[in-house]
């Protein structure tokens, strides 16, 4: 049975060699056949050569908006199975996002992953990020208008 530290390792894995680098091999070794990835209200993308085709267009269409795409990792915490990422991204959008056309506008979005392992392998992952606040930052969504007070 896997240790906590030697899960974080895998998720630190993901994240270094595959979220940061581009390395698609560490998914095969990494992922279970298969594993499930829960990304907000999307559908759920079954088996590692979808999660390996989503993840990978992601990482694509995200890299083509924003090249100089950064994400920190910025904790990663653990109990039983479970790893939980918390991480930050910040980008310039100076290209073509979700057919947004390049703004020249900075972003920051916050996001948390969390990741189910079992046996060496991550067996089931869930996505949480701020896209709403993301395309509020672009003028894509216009962001709520702030009050002067409550009114009655």
């Amino acid at each position: 049975m896997a240790t906590l530290e030697q899960n974080k390792e895998i998720v630190q894995r993901i994240f270094n060699e595959f979220w940061l680098a581009g390395k698609t091999s560490v998914l095969d070794q990494l992922l279970a056949t298969d594993v499930t990835n829960h990304e907000l209200s999307k559908e759920p993308v079954s088996g590692r050569d979808a999660y390996k085709q989503w993840a990978t267009g992601f990482r694509q269409v995200t890299g083509t908006g924003f090249p100089d795409m950064r994400i920190v990792l910025d904790a990663l915490v653990g109990e039983g199975d479970l790893v939980t990422k918390r991480w930050t991204f910040r980008g310039t959008h100076t290209g073509d996002y979700m057919g947004l056309p390049a703004t020249g506008r900075q972003v920051v979005m916050a996001g948390i992953t969390i990741y189910r392992i079992a046996n060496g392998q991550v067996g089931e992952s869930w996505w949480n990020y701020d896209a709403l606040g993301m395309m509020q930052q672009l003028g894509a969504i216009p962001a709520p208008a702030e009050h002067a007070g409550a009114r009655a």
